[in-house]
């Protein structure tokens, strides 16, 4: 996701920190980066799928899945 220092970006980024729901199945998942941390998992996946502007973060069962799905196209 792209980063700005927009105020609400902060309040998204608490509310990340404290777990989300996946968007693809619904499990609360921690984003690494909303806790401080300078990295993510998801970071160190093959960036092989365009990701668009509004997408939301997925856990890594999820992104997997999807990032399979793109490679057996």
């Amino acid at each position: 996701m792209p980063e700005t220092n927009d105020a609400s970006d902060d309040g998204e980024r608490q509310n990340q920190a404290a777990g989300q729901p996946c968007p693809g199945c619904g499990n609360i998942f921690v984003c690494d980066r909303a806790q401080g941390c300078d990295d993510c998992w998801c970071l160190k996946l093959p960036a092989i799928l365009p990701v668009r502007s509004d997408a939301k973060c997925m856990c890594e069962n999820c992104l997997r899945r999807v990032l399979d799905k793109g490679l057996s196209r």
